[in-house]
């Protein structure tokens, strides 16, 4: 096993997931890439991984999904969402502090 950081990236834009995959790459870490949530949990490269950096909206699970589906099996993964879409609810703009708002945590994936 390797002792660099591996970084899922789930996308199913193919030119955003290549894009982020050269940008993780170009920082030093192992990138691996899924076109879907559900790609990405069949594969079981989430026991290794030490981040995962998703787009929001997928076909199939979700972004959020996605991490429920984690947390589920027992893995508290650092989990990045991206998106292209504005985030609304009925209230209002979707912040941080919403019910379903996803954690972030100020650190590298190597703990450093």
């Amino acid at each position: 096993m390797s002792e660099t950081p591996l970084i899922s990236i789930v996308d199913d834009d193919e030119l955003a997931r290549d894009g982020v995959r050269q940008l993780v790459e170009s920082l030093g870490y192992r990138a691996t890439t899924f076109a879907s949530a559900e790609d990405f949990l069949d594969s079981n490269t989430f026991t290794e991984t030490t981040c995962l950096i998703t787009d929001l909206q997928l076909p199939g699970l979700n972004g959020l999904e996605l991490q429920e589906a984690l947390t589920s099996r027992g893995y508290q993964t650092p989990v990045i969402l991206v998106t292209a879409y504005t985030l609304t609810t009925n209230t209002g703009p979707v912040h941080s502090n919403t019910e379903r708002s996803a954690s972030c945590a100020n650190r590298s994936p190597t703990g450093r």
